[in-house]
């Protein structure tokens, strides 16, 4: 369904399906799906807005308005698509084509949710100024306001016109290395932790000029998969290729202490999960997370692709009677997650 969607497209739905849930919502609804690209792509609504990002602030607190009488209850597994956020996706799909676009960008989207008249979105963005002829009409006109998303979208695709898989840490290093500019950097990484040449992170942050790097952090099994004795803990080194110094975090310790993270401002976290509950990369991230709020260390969560599908959960739920560094939360045995992957999902249980 989502084959031709840019990158930005794609996480303004998994945002979207994020806001349904903390509403209680039993569907994803297209005030969701503004509140996703809200999120997602502000820059492409202060293009239209009448006070730019001023109007932003305020789409929240108007659709919190709109829906303020709506029943709330618990949040579910499954989260469908409401039909009035299908017709909103059908019509992304045909603002798409009117443009002569071969993708579906946010921009689409937003002329979507305008196309659904009816709905608390639409009547939102109506009442912050938007009118879709107009909007239709400079997107036309000016190819500039969509280049970005076109050629976010010419780098979603391989050369044979299908979908290709921008790995997180990609991102980072490409679009996003003002995170880490003047920051003293510490990774979480194993040997899964490489790029699509097969480079290893690691690696990659050593060379990097804009990158400080001066701890790795390894789960079991190390940072470079050499330290392969299962369930016997290991214990701290340097690593022989950059000389930055590793501390086992399947050690007498699972979770950074102070003096491990005394050097450091921001923790990159970038392990490879297999898509289920009980297996060790997810509580490292769980356990980093704590320290770093412990110790005021910012985190970073880098995506990587779900080996399982994404489409479903399955197995029993974790009595937390029962909580171990094999399963430290409620869920289910196995994570068929279905937009996104499995670290990326797990983020919203520790926060």
């Amino acid at each position: 369904m989502f084959e031709r969607y840019t990158e930005r497209a794609r996480r303004v739905i998994f945002f979207a399906r994020y806001e349904a849930s903390l509403a209680g919502a039993e569907a994803i609804e297209p005030e969701h799906l503004l509140l996703g690209i809200a999120r997602e792509d502000k820059p492409l609504l202060a293009q239209f807005l009448p006070n730019g990002k001023g109007s932003i602030e305020l789409i929240r607190s108007r659709i919190e308005r709109h829906v303020s009488d709506r029943e709330r209850i618990a949040t579910r597994n499954e989260m469908p698509l409401a039909p009035e956020s299908k017709r909103t996706l059908h019509f992304a799909h045909d603002e798409s084509y009117r443009l002569s676009d071969h993708h579906i960008g946010t921009e689409h989207l937003l002329l979507g949710l305008m196309r659904e008249e009816t709905s608390g979105a639409a009547q939102v963005l109506a009442e912050l100024g938007l009118r879709l002829d107009a909007v239709r009409e400079a997107l036309a006109r000016d190819r500039t306001l969509r280049s970005i998303h076109a050629a976010e979208a010419r780098r979603s695709l391989d050369s044979r016109g299908r979908v290709r898989i921008v790995l997180g840490v990609e991102n980072l290093l490409h679009n996003k290395i003002e995170m880490l500019k003047g920051a003293r950097v510490g990774l979480v990484a194993n040997q899964a932790s490489v790029d699509h040449n097969f480079r290893h992170v690691a690696d990659l942050f050593h060379e990097h000029v804009d990158i400080n790097l001066t701890a790795l952090f390894g789960p079991q099994h190390g940072i470079r998969g050499d330290v392969q004795d299962n369930m016997v803990e290991t214990s701290h080194a340097t690593d022989r290729k950059t000389g930055v110094p590793v501390y086992s975090l399947y050690s007498e310790t699972r979770e950074p202490t102070g003096d491990m993270l005394r050097d450091i401002d921001v923790i990159v976290f970038d392990l490879q999960d297999v898509g289920t509950r009980i297996y060790t990369f997810v509580y490292t991230m769980a356990n980093c997370m704590r320290a770093a709020k412990k110790f005021g260390k910012k985190v970073i969560v880098c995506d990587r692709p779900n080996p399982i599908g994404g489409t479903k959960t399955e197995g029993a739920v974790l009595d937390p009677a029962f909580a171990s560094f094999v399963g430290q939360f409620p869920i289910e045995s196995a994570f068929r997650h279905r937009l996104r992957t499995r670290m990326r999902d797990d983020v919203r249980l520790v926060a």
